[in-house]
């Protein structure tokens, strides 16, 4: 069926086997099976000018890398999903690219800019009323800040979270208390 795909002109109804079947393989932790459907999918995207599937793949790709503790690559990877990012962009896409972004900054040490992509996704999640982005995003913030060397901040960020949106703590809730316990040892 994939082979009949490839023949076919792009539509993205045609293309999601790619994205899924990478779902499915970053389930069973087999990240280069996974980052091998999701490049067939952008290869597909990109040249049909799909912006919403170029983001939304790119951060997939940024996910698969960091799973397999590539930090540079899954960096590297948002970085280049930046580029399709415009005013216009489907929304939701762009909650998850500049969510990806932050996260992935993060991984490479670059904590100012993932303060900035979080700081985005968080407010374009409020908007949209995405909590489970919401709550990622402000658990990378979160996270940022501890990093940079401000575990207050962190535990102030994670616990403004908790008593105003906690259907967003719950969605993300071992993060959150990963977080939250560095910061703790850090502080006391």
């Amino acid at each position: 069926a994939l082979k009949v795909l490839e023949t076919r002109p792009y539509t993205r109804e045609l293309t999601r086997p790619y994205p899924n079947l990478a779902t499915l393989y970053n389930n069973l932790k087999s990240s280069d099976n996974a980052i091998t459907y999701q490049t067939k999918a952008l290869n597909l995207a990109i040249p049909a000018k799909d912006t919403a599937m170029i983001l939304n793949t790119y951060s997939a790709l940024s996910l698969s890398y960091d799973n397999k503790e590539n930090k540079q690559q899954a960096y590297d990877m948002m970085h280049h999903a930046l580029q399709y990012l415009t005013p216009n962009s489907n929304k939701n896409a762009s909650i998850r690219t500049y969510d990806q972004y932050g996260y992935a900054c993060v991984g490479v040490g670059k904590y100012d800019d993932a303060i900035e992509a979080a700081g985005k996704a968080i407010s374009f999640s409020k908007e949209v009323n995405d909590i489970n982005h919401f709550g990622s995003a402000t658990t990378t913030l979160a996270r940022a800040y501890l990093e940079k060397g401000n575990p207050k901040k962190a535990i102030d960020l994670l616990n403004e979270m908790a008593r105003a949106y906690p259907e967003a703590h719950n969605a993300i809730e071992e993060d959150f208390y990963e977080v939250g316990k560095q910061s703790a040892q850090l502080l006391f």
